[in-house]
């Protein structure tokens, strides 16, 4: 036992004590997770000649939502909160950063779901990180 959770059971507290004990690979396994990239999308953008245009801007807006983002949870807005994600969420997807989206997805669900209850700056982070991944791989393909 590392945790006391109380009645009724929150179902996202219950996920970040097993976070804490188990680590974020215990709720997002490696072989589950989706691919990085959404290399249909990019192709698509690459056949049409978009890619030099869309990606560099979608990228640099992607990391702007995520500032504001860190910015609504370290003030406790929920409601910003939400709409930083749901623009991660459009983005995400427009610019084929398929498991950055899988992942704002998780955290804009919740939020729907648990009005009083959102993502966390460690959350964020790891955000990032996927978007650093995300940089990474589009600049080496």
């Amino acid at each position: 036992m590392q945790a006391m959770l109380g009645k009724p059971l929150d179902p996202l507290a219950l996920e970040r004590e097993f976070k804490k004990v188990l680590g974020d690979e215990a709720l997002f396994p490696t072989n589950r997770s989706p691919a990085l990239l959404n290399t249909q999308r990019l192709a698509d953008f690459r056949r049409l000649g978009l890619i030099d245009e869309l990606l560099p801007e979608g990228l640099a807006r992607i990391r702007c939502h995520l500032d504001t983002l860190r910015a609504a949870i370290a003030r406790n807005d929920g409601t910003a909160e939400l709409q930083a994600l749901h623009s991660l969420l459009g983005l995400t997807g427009e610019v084929g950063a398929q498991a950055l989206q899988a992942r704002v997805r998780h955290h804009y669900e919740l939020r729907l779901k648990h009005q009083a209850i959102g993502a966390t700056l460690a959350d964020v982070t790891v955000l990032e990180n996927l978007l650093l991944a995300t940089e990474r791989a589009l600049t080496e393909g």
